[in-house]
């Protein structure tokens, strides 16, 4: 293998997440291309809509699109992404732009372990937990 990167869909949203992702976790999307570049993909409702991007930050990477024309969106609890920290303070920073307009399912905590986690749903349904260990 070569590489594991998350491919995450939205529901026509996918460019505000990605710029939402760009600021909170000071990154930038790499790449990105819209149905109507493909002329052979998408409906007209979504030819202005993300077909492919690749999206980094530091270690985090990876791929997004909007759903397709004819495509469903069924977010769920089955996929966390995972992001370890060195700093305890960059964690909670990042945390906290990240849950503006999501929900916090467990504020940052000192764990018994001496690690430090916090997890949330971000306003686009995606699901993170952020850790620092020590």
């Amino acid at each position: 293998m070569q590489a594991f990167h998350p491919y995450i869909t939205f529901d026509g949203n996918c460019e505000e997440a990605l710029n939402f992702y760009a600021r909170c976790l000071d990154g930038k999307i790499v790449y990105i291309q819209y149905y109507d570049e493909a002329a052979a993909f998408g409906s007209e409702a979504f030819r202005s809509k993300v077909m492919h991007s690749e999206f980094k930050a530091g270690p985090v990477h990876f791929m997004a699109c909007d759903r397709s024309g004819d495509q469903h969106v069924h977010y769920g609890t089955n996929l966390t992404l995972y992001i370890s920290f060195e700093t305890k303070e960059r964690m909670n920073l990042i945390f906290e732009k990240l849950s503006r307009g999501g929900k916090v399912q467990l504020a940052p905590e000192e764990t018994i372990y001496g690690s430090t986690v916090g997890v949330l749903t971000d306003r686009f349904s995606i699901h993170w937990m952020l850790v620092h260990n020590v």
